[in-house]
């Protein structure tokens, strides 16, 4: 079976969701979730490869998923059940496939805590055995 989430990583436009999302301290580390918890199907590897996109979007897509996350805020209380921000936030931070509420929501604790970080936008990619790149997410 040949794929091409292979090939190098490429944004796919400002109103898709196929990408991934992290925070980055200032010495380079990542945060992001537990390595065990992105591996994701049958290409998928502790070993990961993380693509930025380019510069000039990575305003745009924090201005773009701050505004999604203060619509999920703000239609809290609509929901029949009591479920509050902190629940939502408990929710965003250890469920997959949120990574971009997530990250917003790490750089927002760091940020409050005076630790300088930023989140990024771009692709992961599993590393397989023979060196290949598996782009997952983005």
């Amino acid at each position: 079976m040949t794929t091409t989430r292979f090939a190098p990583p490429r944004f796919q436009g400002m109103d898709s969701n196929d990408l991934h999302a992290w925070v980055e301290l200032e010495d380079g580390k990542k945060m992001d979730y537990p390595p065990q918890e992105l591996k994701y199907g049958m290409f998928g590897s502790l070993k990961t490869n993380y693509v930025p996109f380019d510069d000039s979007v990575q305003k745009p897509l924090f201005d773009r998923f701050t505004r999604s996350l203060k619509q999920k805020y703000a239609s809290l209380p609509q929901l029949e059940i009591p479920f509050t921000k902190d629940d939502l936030d408990r929710h965003f931070i250890t469920t997959g496939g949120c990574c971009m509420y997530r990250a917003l929501i790490l750089h927002k604790r760091l940020t409050d805590k005076g630790i300088p970080s930023k989140v990024v936008f771009g692709s992961l990619g599993f590393i397989q055995p023979d060196g290949s790149i598996f782009y997952e997410f983005g």
